[in-house]
């Protein structure tokens, strides 16, 4: 039991083993829900957070993975942010902890967060076993581009509502060195938004909505 449990946790970074046309579901600016994001980033630290990602010489926990992606952004909503943030010292101190610290915790706070989240199932396309006519892959060959897809819908969502506060700033500023200042981040921004749009790829696994 142990070693399946150690070769569960030491699945590689191998996106060509990843089927490509699965369920596919791109950011959508006026359906998508910071809370909901984020919620889905505290599901992926709950649930895969001691799990390694990365090829044998860089290989690393999920944990890390995520803290070195999101560093620099914070979470909002209270209590995923309480729990991120949790998660966040623990890291710091050296440890990372698997879905079962979190679900025993002392602190309800923690433990019922943790068990809403797993507890809630997850969705691909009803079409898509119709349509490929192979079976639906499980959460061990999923999970990659589950972390991924959390990771890169956060960061466009950020995006794009940086883009909007930059684009009310040049609209209201009379500064023309002010202008051209937020212009310049601006351009950055629709680069970085422009990447999102390449890279937001298939969502095979995520939290029934």
């Amino acid at each position: 039991e142990q070693e399946k449990e150690e070769e569960k946790q030491n699945v590689k970074f191998k996106e060509d083993e990843v089927p490509q046309n699965v369920h596919q579901e791109q950011y959508n600016e006026t359906t998508s829900n910071l809370h909901v994001l984020e919620r889905d980033i505290v599901r992926i630290l709950i649930e895969y957070g001691s799990w390694k990602i990365g090829e044998e010489e860089n290989e690393v926990t999920v944990t890390h993975y995520v803290m070195e992606e999101l560093e620099g952004l914070a979470l909002e909503t209270t209590q995923y942010k309480s729990i991120y943030e949790y998660i966040q010292h623990e890291h710091a101190q050296g440890y990372v902890h698997d879905e079962k610290f979190f679900t025993n915790h002392d602190d309800p706070a923690i433990s019922s967060i943790a068990i809403g989240i797993l507890a809630q199932p997850y969705s691909i396309s009803e079409n898509w076993f119709n349509k490929y006519k192979i079976a639906i892959p499980g959460k061990q060959e999923m999970f990659i581009k589950d972390v991924a897809s959390a990771i890169v819908r956060f960061k466009q969502y950020r995006n794009i509502a940086e883009l909007k506060k930059i684009e009310a700033r040049i609209k209201d500023s009379k500064d023309e060195a002010e202008q051209l200042k937020l212009m310049k981040l601006h351009r950055l921004l629709m680069e970085q938004k422009k990447e999102f749009a390449r890279t937001v790829g298939n969502v095979i696994y995520r939290p029934g909505m």
